[in-house]
């Protein structure tokens, strides 16, 4: 789903965390990097976390994760406040990475009607896994309802080519979630929620990796 986040708070810590690829990078991206997060110039920076490729009838075909993808992962370990300066669409573009990254096909949908799914992942071949997932760049203090897990759930159900839905979201779930029979009985399988602290550490753990996986 495509929100903006309401926090306008900024890493002013000057340091890097040295994680996986990022140690490779040159130390004047590095500075610049870090000078463009001071400034808030964070639009122009992430426009080179995936690099793109040719369009489908879902969305763009993601080619490859660039090095500021790897970049922006170790400045939100270092500071997770980070996560809140990002909007929903460079959120989009972070988890579409994340999934190349693990090897996956990736397409990322378009802005607008893309039908309850902002990335689409594929593992090709014997055993095909399709996954769509959804996206949820909220501020701290805004739970994502129930409503919303159940609508995810009604996409998950009307679409017959989906192996599993995946909720992200950069702050947390509504208390009872968990609880609903009608949730809790696709999950882990069909149906996977992951809060800001379990995507926080799934990034970091695919930013380790020097290569994707196949």
């Amino acid at each position: 789903m495509r929100e903006m986040n309401d926090s306008n708070q900024s890493n002013r810590s000057g340091k890097i965390v040295q994680v996986g690829q990022v140690s490779e990078i040159d130390t004047a991206l590095s500075v610049a990097v870090l000078e463009r997060f001071a400034q808030r110039d964070i639009p122009g920076l992430l426009q080179a976390v995936i690099i793109p490729g040719d369009v489908t009838q879902e969305g763009r075909l993601i080619e490859a994760v660039a090095f500021p993808w790897f970049k922006i992962i170790a400045m939100m370990q270092q500071d997770p406040n980070v996560i809140y300066q990002l909007d929903w669409r460079q959120w989009e573009e972070i988890i579409a990475g994340a999934y190349k990254q693990l090897g996956y096909d990736v397409i990322l949908t378009p802005r607008s009607k893309d039908k309850g799914r902002d990335v689409i992942a594929t593992q090709p071949g014997i055993g095909c896994i399709r996954l769509f997932d959804q996206v949820k760049a909220y501020s701290p203090n805004r739970l994502v309802p129930a409503n919303d897990v159940r609508a995810l759930i009604g996409v998950l159900t009307v679409e017959p080519n989906v192996s599993k839905a995946i909720l992200t979201t950069t702050s947390d779930f509504a208390p009872g979630i968990l609880q609903d029979e009608n949730i809790k009985r696709l999950m882990p399988y069909r149906l996977e929620l992951k809060p800001k602290h379990v995507l926080l550490d799934w990034l970091t753990s695919l930013a380790l990796r020097k290569t994707p996986i196949r």
